[in-house]
Order: C-alpha cells, then structure tokens, then sequence
C-alpha cells in the first residue's frame, strides 16, 4: 500500500515550480524570444514611418495692460523688494513685454 506521507509529497512535488527549470526553458528557446521581439520591432518602426504626421497647434496670445497688476507681477515686486533687501537688484518691468 502507498502510505498517505509519500502520497503528500508526491503532490507537493508536482504543484512546485523550479525557477532554474524556468530559466533554461527561456535561455534554450533564446533565439525564438530574440526573433519575434525583434520582427515586432522593426515592423513598428516602419509603421510609425508610413502614416502621415496628423497633428496641429493653434495658440492666442494677449498682452496684459499695464493697468492691470496680475498675481505673478504682484509676486515679482515682493520678491524684487526681498532681493533689494539682501543686496541683489533685480531689473524692473521696463520697456516691451512681449517675447521673441
């Protein structure tokens, strides 16, 4: 008769996963792995290449009046005035404010 021990690690046996068996499993079938990776790569990068390029931008742009103080040039003169405090001098808004 089969005693109920060895019929318990019989089992345990069978359920258990060697990740050396894993690991030789990859590194035997190391070739198909690097030949479909790299089909897959290459035939993505012609695809990107083929579509078209599909994109736009639109932008609108206003200048602020100088009547109107907004929060960053508010922020800018507080910092401006703790500069001058330690001794630093921060150029004023002065002239043009739009960027080139």
């Amino acid at each position: 008769m089969v005693d109920e021990g060895s019929k318990k690690e019989n089992i345990l046996d069978e359920n258990e996963i060697y990740i050396k068996e894993i690991l030789e499993y990859f590194w035997n079938s190391k070739w198909i792995i690097i030949s479909i990776t790299s089909f897959f790569a290459i035939f993505s990068v012609f695809f990107a290449l083929s579509i078209p390029n599909q994109f736009s931008s639109t932008v609108l742009l206003k200048l602020s009046d100088d009547s109107n103080q907004s929060k960053a040039r508010s922020l800018s003169t507080s910092v401006g005035s703790l500069a001058s405090l330690a001794g630093i001098q921060i150029p004023g808004d002065q002239g043009n404010k739009s960027f080139y």
